[in-house]
């Protein structure tokens, strides 16, 4: 039962960061939409409550590193 507010979090995030993501001109918005949509994400694999959600979260977060390091 816990994770059912922590789904509906990365749901909401994922759901609004696209929709937000789509209007966008801006470079600079976008990549904090995407962001937006990236922690949406990691927090979905959580609420799984399984080992493969922690997994694929953790791969995500250690992922991040290099992905920012490519787009700066």
């Amino acid at each position: 039962m816990k994770t059912i507010p922590m789904l509906l979090a990365g749901l909401a995030m994922v759901v609004v960061g696209a929709l937000f993501a789509l209007g966008q001109r801006s470079a600079g918005r976008s990549v904090g939409y995407a962001m937006m949509i990236d922690i949406g994400a990691i927090l979905l694999a959580l609420s799984l409550n399984t080992r493969v959600g922690t997994q694929a979260a953790v791969a995500a977060l250690a992922l991040r590193g290099p992905a920012l390091a490519l787009w700066g």
